[in-house]
């Protein structure tokens, strides 16, 4: 599903940090991803997960609200409300610093579908009303290409990408964290 982006809509992002979409999912991709989660960077182990949050179509949204040539998988991550960063910016709650922007993702419920796209610097609390319902999120985070890996005891999952090999203070490579098409 190819996203249009309108002029309105791309400065009502800029001018408020967010913005709502209907549809970021289709009904076939919400009933694959019904029993994932939760957990973070699952797209690593879902193909289902690794072509949504890769798809062209994502990845083109994101790249024209932020008007970068380059983004990169920051990390995706199913959980539910509360969110674990309540009350605070994405961007320096993260354990990945140069987020550009964030999908936060119904996968369940009335608005199963529908998701809030918000700039990392916007704090959360104002414009979680609009997808006010108990249930399954998905939020995706897409970084700069210099993005770096940090310590972050805001993050419960500051630690996963040590496993990985990473350490603090090391850029994201694209082996991890891919650039989006």
């Amino acid at each position: 599903m190819r996203f249009s982006l309108l002029a309105t809509q791309k400065n009502f992002f800029h001018q408020n940090g967010y913005i709502q979409f209907e549809g970021l999912l289709s009904p076939k991709e919400l009933a694959a991803l019904a029993n994932i989660g939760p957990g973070r960077d699952l797209f690593r182990s879902s193909d289902v997960l690794r072509k949504i949050v890769l798809s062209q179509n994502f990845g083109e949204l994101a790249r024209n609200l932020v008007d970068s040539k380059q983004l990169r998988m920051g990390f995706d991550e199913v959980l539910a409300s509360p969110f674990w960063f309540q009350d605070k910016t994405l961007s320096v709650s993260a354990c990945i610093r140069g987020i550009k922007v964030a999908f936060l993702i119904a996968l369940e419920g009335d608005l199963a579908g529908t998701g809030i796209v918000f700039s990392p610097g916007k704090i959360w609390k104002g414009f979680e009303k609009e997808l006010c319902c108990p249930g399954k999120f998905l939020l995706i985070a897409y970084a700069e290409r210099t993005a770096t890996y940090v310590l972050e005891k805001n993050d419960p999952h500051t630690y996963d990408l040590k496993h990985l090999g990473l350490v603090f203070g090391e850029f994201l490579s694209d082996k991890i964290h891919p650039r989006l098409r």
